[in-house]
């Protein structure tokens, strides 16, 4: 049966208005409050990463085709559509 003892501890550094804003937010209970949203379903960002490293490489691979055409008008199209999200 695997115990569920703490044997290990973390250091955080921040600053005063971080820490008071975390206080805030905890009800003072700040490591169960950073745990629960360490561990939250929702803060798995790093799983999108590959995914969106493809759209970064399809949008490369897209920008070169358009810079070898000949077409200024689309060329200048896609630069605005990109300036616009940016």
């Amino acid at each position: 049966m695997k115990s569920n003892k703490k044997s290990e501890e973390i250091k955080l550094r921040v600053t005063p208005q971080e820490k008071a804003q975390i206080k805030k937010l905890s009800s003072n209970n700040m490591t169960s409050y950073i745990l629960k949203k360490v561990f939250a379903p929702d803060s798995d960002y790093h799983k999108s990463i590959p995914e969106v490293v493809e759209t970064l490489d399809l949008v490369n691979t897209i920008m070169l085709e358009v810079e070898k055409s000949a077409d200024e008008l689309l060329k200048q199209k896609i630069k605005n559509i990109i300036a616009e999200r940016m």
